[in-house]
């Protein structure tokens, strides 16, 4: 059973102006063995980063399916096995930074009790660390 696996995955971000469309991805197919190494290389444009989103459902391809650890890519035990540190990652601008925090708090499998009392804690270290400003 392949650890990651993909067929045909397929990303095209199409802008809604009138700019052209950018194909990220085209036709990707691979499979990752378990014991094997493996690395994403490729310049700047390549669609690696893409690839990995896919696999993390953080944006969704055109077409195409993908696998981890033998799981649909959707499935959330498969994504509870899996870390991911993103490079510049830039959040959407209409999120707060409370829903930053829920929305992770929620992908790392925390119920909302917990997130709300990690948050009150953390927004007490803030308040404390930066003078109550």
């Amino acid at each position: 059973m392949p650890i990651i696996s993909s067929e045909s995955i397929t990303k095209i971000f199409s802008p809604k102006s009138k700019t052209k469309s950018v194909t990220a991805l085209a036709e990707m197919s691979l499979a990752v063995n378990e014991g094997e190494i493996f690395g994403l290389l490729g310049p700047n444009g390549a669609g690696k980063t893409t690839f990995i989103k896919v696999l993390l459902e953080i944006v969704f391809p055109t077409s195409g399916s993908a696998s981890i650890l033998g799981r649909s890519v959707g499935d959330t035990e498969a994504k509870t096995r899996v870390g991911y540190l993103p490079e510049n990652h830039k959040y959407p601008a209409y999120l707060t930074g409370e829903q930053v925090l829920r929305f992770f708090g929620r992908l790392s499998g925390m119920d909302s009790a917990a997130i709300d009392a990690s948050i009150t804690e953390n927004s007490r270290w803030w308040a404390w660390s930066s003078g109550g400003r």
